[in-house]
């Protein structure tokens, strides 16, 4: 496949609206390895951005998959100038070779038909702050736990310190504030290193 004009590209960039499903065609160096590096997939215009300072524009662009790719390793679309340079693409920090950018053909079905996006998992619903803070770790994701947002490492920690505990002092443990459960679970484990 030979790669667009850079002015089409261009053209075609400044006319891309949020939502938009689009058919972007593009590869890489971690990607030759696929039997379809370069052949046209399904995206959807996701943020536009503009910096005045350093003079570019970038679209980033979502999967159709469901799952939204972390931060540090997004699909974008770049301008830079005035596009005399024509349009570039980067996965993560990494550039990749853009083939080209289209929009499906009028009339042809609509992709998002064909694509089984999965329903959200409904958050579960927690009893104690324990099964909170043990969802966190089993989960290795962030959870708010009474009105304090906990992370894994803290989390883990403070699991590890409640199971080394013996039954009262367990029952003392969970009761006090969620603050002071933390302050208690960093003295312990310092205490318990020295």
């Amino acid at each position: 496949m030979e790669a667009m004009n850079p002015r089409i590209l261009v053209d075609l960039f400044d006319s891309l609206k949020p939502s938009e499903v689009i058919e972007v065609a593009m590869s890489s160096v971690m990607g030759m390895s696929r039997a379809d590096t370069g052949n046209y997939h399904p995206w959807k215009v996701g943020r536009r951005s503009r910096s005045k300072k350093y003079n570019y524009e970038t679209i980033t662009l979502v999967p159709l998959t469901g799952k939204k790719p972390p931060a540090h390793a997004a699909y974008k679309l770049w301008k830079r100038g005035d596009g005399e340079r024509g349009i570039s693409a980067s996965h993560g920090d990494m550039g990749v070779f853009l083939k080209g950018i289209r929009r499906p053909a009028p009339g042809a079905v609509n992709i998002l038909d064909l694509v089984d996006l999965p329903d959200a998992e409904p958050f579960p619903v927690f009893g104690e702050r324990m099964e909170k803070i043990r969802w966190v770790v089993d989960n290795h994701q962030h959870h708010t736990v009474d009105g304090v947002m906990m992370d894994g490492f803290t989390a883990s920690a403070i699991v590890q310190v409640h199971d080394a505990l013996n039954e009262t002092q367990q029952a003392r443990f969970v009761t006090v504030d969620i603050t002071r459960m933390v302050d208690m679970t960093w003295k312990l484990i310092q205490r318990c290193a020295q």
